[in-house]
């Protein structure tokens, strides 16, 4: 591990497991949470790589874009490689804050050079949404 961990990211992914529908009785396929721990940065306002927020369907110009890697794990399921919806904590560099809020991962692709991924961790972008100190 290179990079030092900033932000827990945490999402739900459906599992294989059939539970049954507590309302409805019927069988449905359960989710789990999964944590990444991972090292962003926030990119300032007009940086955001072969884009701008107002590109981006329901994206606030109050949001902050993050960009970083992910450290543990350091590949994402392939549920979250189209990218998804979760929630964010990240220590603020400056204060020693935590920030928490909600997270629209973005769909990234992970290098083509395994190595890479191994000794960097998988690629991540996304908006911080709705932050509140926490």
């Amino acid at each position: 591990m290179i990079l030092g961990s900033n932000a827990e990211l945490r999402f739900p992914v459906v599992s294989q497991t059939k539970i049954s529908d507590p309302e409805t009785g019927n069988p449905v396929l359960a989710t789990t949470e999964l944590k990444v721990q991972a090292s962003l940065n926030r990119l300032p306002q007009g940086k955001t790589p072969g884009s701008t927020q107002d590109e981006i369907p329901g994206v606030n110009p109050t949001d902050v874009f993050l960009q970083g890697r992910a450290i543990n794990p350091q590949t994402l399921p392939p549920q979250l490689l189209r990218g998804g919806t979760g929630t964010i904590e990240i220590t603020d560099p400056v204060s020693g804050s935590k920030l928490k809020g909600d997270f629209l991962l973005l769909a990234t692709v992970p290098s083509k050079y395994a190595l890479v991924t191994q000794l960097l961790g998988h690629p991540i972008e996304g908006y911080m949404q709705n932050a509140r100190i926490g």
